[in-house]
């Protein structure tokens, strides 16, 4: 099989959704604690947003945190906010020099006020860029839709359907 995912002279695809899974997993598989296959999972994304970027694809969604992940641990779901702080307080900066969008879609209410706080500040900081639109999801994956009832996202979101990607059909994984 060939190492390209596309064919020559093949448009990027528009928006690429990643649903971010198996984390937690794959550190336990290794002897490691779960929060690392977590961070791992970030160092991930800043992979799929710098490609992104370099492949002219204006749209990447990351499913991250569903309603389903409450149902976690304490300490782990804990351990999860943590990293979302750090990565609002620490990283929102380079998006922003790198012109970044960033928009959180998806219930925040059961979200701390500190990071709801974040979330608004790093929207209102990135809200002027123009090149890749990164949107973090938080919610329920299976249809764009938090607790059955509140549609959520963008113009684009609505056109595009959140998840429903032909990318899954079109490019095989390696």
């Amino acid at each position: 099989m060939s190492s390209n995912i596309a064919s020559p002279g093949a448009l990027p695809p528009r928006h690429i959704a990643i649903i971010m899974d198996g984390n937690g997993r794959w550190a336990q598989a290794r002897g490691l604690p779960r929060i690392a296959g977590h961070r791992r999972g970030a160092e991930a994304v800043r992979r799929a947003l710098t490609a992104a970027a370099e492949l002219g694809i204006p749209y990447l969604t990351l499913f991250g945190f569903s309603s389903e992940n409450w149902k976690r641990p304490l300490a782990e779901v804990d351990d999860l906010m943590g990293l979302l702080r750090h990565y609002l307080r620490g990283e929102i900066a380079e998006l922003h020099r790198n012109n970044v969008r960033l928009r959180v879609i998806g219930d925040r209410d059961r979200l701390a006020p500190d990071i709801v706080t974040l979330i608004i500040n790093a929207e209102a900081l990135t809200h002027d860029n123009s090149g890749v639109n990164r949107r973090d999801h938080r919610g329920d994956a299976r249809d764009g839709r938090e607790g059955g009832g509140r549609r959520v996202g963008t113009r684009s979101d609505r056109r595009g359907g959140g998840i429903a990607s032909p990318l899954h059909r079109r490019y095989p994984r390696s």
